[in-house]
């Protein structure tokens, strides 16, 4: 019996195992196993981001954004100035790339960051200089460029050419004196209303002697430094800072003017009328002290009291801040421009 038993075990135990082993020796399948390949990577792209503009004498974060590809990478990059042309047959202006041969060398740098590169920029020389900026990446055996055209205003050129466009408008003489006359009458007023006592009628002499002399009716005091020609060869990109304003410049100093008048010469021909005020103020308003003619590129207006350090100062960008104590002058200089502007117009 128990020999039986034992057989019938084994029996069992041998179909079992064949029962398992029969998949592998089936004619359906010929025992080889299939491989898929890894994808291949994905194409190798750039992107490049930055600003259109910057400002002269400031810094341009160009940002670079590299995915696939295979192998090594690096980057690269270059800046070249384009430049204008001579004037065509046709009047107008061209513009053509420099390749930085050695006729016109960039005052660019630029060093590589984090996220791609960073350019400094310095002085422009016209309204907007123009340059074109060039990255390449390369990864592997692929290469891709990208070229960006940036724009550098010219922050010292504007406010030259705020300042002679503000000349241009608010003279001739006649027109200014008159402003510069309504300009005392609210300094006046605020002194009287402060406390002091001033009759404006006494101010009327130092008046008739200001507008009095050679050359106080020329309508074209600032003719031979600055003109139509010159501010629009500037705003329209064709004419160097230099070239428009150098002589216009040079000349807004009373130490070297000569006929006709300067700016500078203008206005000191009101001073004594502004002393008169001030020495019988009575100590409501502070004294200021005077200078040369100075432009103010926030308001876009020019005074004999904004570059005397002791009345205040001006920030990169060539806005002049009163102290508190000469701040009453902002008012007085600001509504004599708009009265001298009020006249050019009514006429």
């Amino acid at each position: 019996m128990n020999k039986l038993n034992k057989g019938i075990f084994l029996t069992v135990s041998v179909l079992s195992l064949s029962a398992c082993g029969g998949g592998s020796d089936g004619g359906g399948d010929d025992g080889n196993t299939s491989v898929t390949p890894p994808p291949p990577p994905p194409p190798y792209s750039m992107t490049v981001n930055a600003a259109g503009s910057v400002e002269e004498n400031g810094s341009l974060n160009v940002e670079v954004v590299t995915s696939g590809g295979e192998g090594s990478e690096s980057l690269s990059a270059s800046v070249k100035p384009i430049e204008n042309e001579p004037e065509d047959e046709t009047g107008a202006f061209g513009s053509t790339s420099n390749e930085g041969d050695g006729g016109n060398e960039t005052d660019v740098t630029f060093e590589p960051t984090d996220t791609g590169f960073v350019f400094h920029f310095g002085e422009a020389s016209y309204k907007q200089d123009e340059y074109i900026i060039t990255i390449e990446a390369t990864k592997g055996d692929e290469t891709k460029s990208e070229e960006l055209e940036v724009a550098v205003n010219n922050t010292s050129g504007n406010n030259a050419f705020d300042y002679a466009n503000s000349v241009q408008e608010v003279l001739p003489a006649q027109r200014q004196f008159i402003a510069e006359w309504l300009m005392l009458e609210r300094l006046v007023k605020g002194v009287n209303l402060s406390g002091g006592d001033i009759d404006i009628k006494d101010i009327k002499p130092l008046y008739i002697t200001a507008t009095s002399g050679d050359g106080v009716d020329n309508n074209a005091l600032f003719s031979v430094y600055v003109n139509d020609d010159r501010l629009t060869g500037y705003q329209d990109n064709s004419l160097k800072e230099s070239e428009a304003f150098s002589s216009f410049l040079e000349n807004v100093s009373s130490d070297t003017c000569e006929s006709p008048r300067c700016l500078t010469e203008h206005l000191m021909r009101v001073k004594p009328m502004f002393d008169y005020v001030f020495e019988r103020s009575g100590g409501v308003i502070q004294e200021p002290a005077y200078g040369d003619v100075g432009f103010d590129a926030g308001t876009g207006t020019f005074s004999i009291f904004y570059t005397a350090p002791d009345n205040g100062d001006f920030d990169a960008q060539g806005n002049w801040t009163f102290k508190p104590e000469y701040e009453y002058l902002a008012d007085i200089i600001v509504a004599g421009h708009e009265a001298a502007g009020k006249f050019s117009a009514d006429e």
